[in-house]
């Protein structure tokens, strides 16, 4: 009977170090590579069908149109 329990608490210290050792060195690696995986994925954005960068502005002027007429300005948004 001592013996069993011997063998039972040895069998849940090995276990419980051993998920310790996983926890604290194993699954940060695979989670920061998979992090920085996602990083990549979503930082790269995708370039606009036109060619312009971000935040640049393009002003077009029509043939018909003087400098007293009113310009309807369309917000667009991504």
């Amino acid at each position: 009977m001592l013996i069993g329990l011997i063998k039972t608490i040895f069998f849940i210290s090995l276990f419980y170090y051993i998920f310790r050792f996983i926890g604290r060195y194993v699954l940060p690696f695979f989670l920061r590579g998979y992090l920085n995986k996602l990083n990549n994925k979503f930082g790269q954005q995708a370039p606009s069908p036109d060619g312009r960068k971000e935040g640049e502005v393009r002003i077009e002027k029509n043939g018909n149109q003087t400098d007293s007429e009113f310009v309807h300005f369309e917000e667009v948004e991504d």
